[in-house]
């Protein structure tokens, strides 16, 4: 995002926001181990004046280093396993020295996204970077750009509009309900499910079903 600089070594006598920001980060992670390993998820929005639209979301370890601003010498996975664990190694992190304290202070209301009150963007842009769908929290204060991945989107960047205004974030759709499938073939009862609705918002057990095959 904006002006491409490298990624610089973080020196924890120099820098303290990982430090500073570090249990609410530790959240977001137990948050991600707990509701979305292993889980597929489907946003139903609705822009004004279109059809109902569906955003097909999953994650991963690897996914959060990268919201972050920041690269783990030990790997993604790591950096994730780490950071649930306290026992990140400080010095092989190397930080985006543009944006990532910003992606960090603001990575707290990463749980916020996943409720009715969320917003997705639609060909959203900002700072150069462009995206073809995004989620944003109701205050619009977190936005996460999306990528596509082998048929779903994943989290690509992080947007904190504290510090960079967004721009360009014309086409809106708000969530009429969530919806969660589990990957985990050792689970019996791996029927997806409607987690939250709006009321009116009608979808039958067998159309998920077929939703999510």
């Amino acid at each position: 995002m904006g002006k491409r600089q490298d990624y610089i070594k973080y020196d924890k006598k120099k820098n303290t926001f990982i430090q500073d920001n570090f249990s609410e980060l530790q959240d977001v992670g137990k948050f991600i181990k707990r509701d979305f390993l292993g889980k597929r998820y489907c946003f139903f929005y609705l822009e004004k004046g279109k059809p109902m639209a569906k955003l097909f979301f999953k994650m991963d370890k690897k996914n959060l280093q990268h919201l972050c601003g920041i690269k783990y010498e030990l790997g993604a996975a790591k950096f994730f396993d780490h950071l649930i664990k306290n026992t990140l190694a400080y010095d092989k992190i190397l930080y985006d020295p543009l944006w990532a304290e910003a992606k960090i202070k603001v990575l707290r209301y990463f749980p916020q996204l996943f409720t009715l009150e969320s917003i997705v963007y639609v060909g959203a842009s900002w700072n150069k970077l462009y995206c073809r769908d995004s989620l944003s929290t109701k205050k619009d204060c977190l936005i996460i750009a999306l990528t596509k991945e082998n048929g779903y989107l994943v989290p690509e960047s992080t947007h904190n509009t504290h510090w960079s205004r967004k721009n360009n974030f014309k086409r809106r759709g708000t969530i009429r309900a969530i919806a969660c499938c589990n990957n985990q073939k050792k689970i019996s009862n791996d029927n997806p499910v409607i987690l939250c609705k709006r009321s009116g918002f009608k979808f039958s057990a067998v159309q998920l079903k077929q939703l999510f095959q």
